[in-house]
């Protein structure tokens, strides 16, 4: 049997220098977010990071509020619209010419990164290498 390969996560988050982020989860912990992932990521281009979470995930959150240092200075936290839960998890870190896709099944927290296995895939896609596959996905193919 083949081994899946592994990247540790702190390559994903220094794959390249970000414009725009978007972070999908479930639940969150917004303190572990500041700790752990948030200062590996190079903010000098960041333009917008928005984390979209679970409204339930939210209110939990909100305990936290009193460690945090950059939450809606430096990142916006929003609940996804809707009376259902919100499960995604899904990390997109983008440029104009570059994204870098992270798709899971870890949430935004402690155990969902670092405690428990999960498993997520990365996807690269660059305007220049990649301008084929993303037309046919432009023209709905």
């Amino acid at each position: 049997m083949d081994l899946i390969p592994s990247i540790k996560l702190s390559e994903f988050f220094t794959a390249l220098k970000p414009k725009y982020m978007l972070v999908t989860t479930y639940t969150l912990s917004l303190a572990f977010f500041e700790s752990m992932v948030w200062h590996r990521i190079e903010k000098g281009e960041l333009y917008r990071c928005l984390i979209l979470c679970d409204q339930l995930g939210f209110r939990r959150a909100i305990s936290e509020a009193g460690a945090l240092q950059s939450a809606a200075n430096s990142y916006m936290v929003v609940t996804a619209p809707g009376k259902y839960s919100f499960h995604p998890k899904v990390w997109l870190i983008a440029r104009e010419d570059r994204a870098v896709l992270l798709c899971g099944s870890g949430n935004l927290t402690q155990s969902g990164f670092v405690d428990n296995p999960e498993l997520f895939d990365v996807v690269k896609l660059s305007k220049e290498e990649d301008s084929d596959e993303l037309s046919a996905i432009d023209r709905g193919q």
